[in-house]
């Protein structure tokens, strides 16, 4: 079986260390649902500069929001510690099924960015995730703009197009380009 491309990689967690001497390793959810991380049996390991790794799971734990995670092949501390920063990734193919006008924050980041008059306002650099409500950030040529990723104020998106279109709200600040 060959591994995925990286591309085709969905990372759900990232290795924050290793815990104890048997090779237990405490991951830092990059999900919703930390119940994801207990219906698998195998997942990737993306480290950096290294090739993807497939590994089996021998136990997952949950401990204060955050999942422990063990893999049959890490027996050691030693180990493990080389994995520290490493995220945990599944094929996009065992993704979440997500409700209607829902979407993966993947995949509308680079999504070109029009007001509903078709005007081009830039694209979506990041999507900045805070408790109330996401935030997009929008990237032009001149500036940056934080939208509130609300209803009210994205009309459309179309992945296909890799197009989204929204509402600036009046008086909502620009910022010089790069200021985040």
């Amino acid at each position: 079986m060959s591994l995925p491309n990286k591309k085709e990689l969905v990372a759900i967690g990232r290795i924050i260390k290793s815990r104890g001497v048997k090779g237990e390793l405490r991951v830092f959810p990059l999900t919703d649902r930390l119940e994801r991380f207990f219906d698998l049996e195998k997942v990737f390991i993306e480290r950096e500069g290294l090739n993807v790794e497939e590994l089996t799971i021998e136990y997952v734990r949950e401990i204060s929001g955050q999942i422990a995670i063990k893999f049959e092949i890490l027996d050691d501390r030693t180990i493990a510690d080389s994995y520290k920063g490493a995220f945990i990734s599944v094929s996009r193919d065992d993704t979440y099924e997500l409700e209607d006008d829902s979407f993966f924050l993947f995949d509308i980041q680079g999504l070109s960015v029009y007001d509903s008059e078709e005007n081009h306002l830039g694209s979506i650099k990041e999507v900045i995730q805070y408790p109330a409500n996401d935030l997009l950030l929008i990237r032009s040529e001149t500036e940056d703009i934080l939208l509130p990723a609300l209803k009210q104020y994205i009309h459309s998106v179309n992945l296909e197009e890799k197009k989204i279109i929204v509402t600036i709200p009046e008086g909502l600040p620009t910022y010089p380009r790069g200021s985040f």
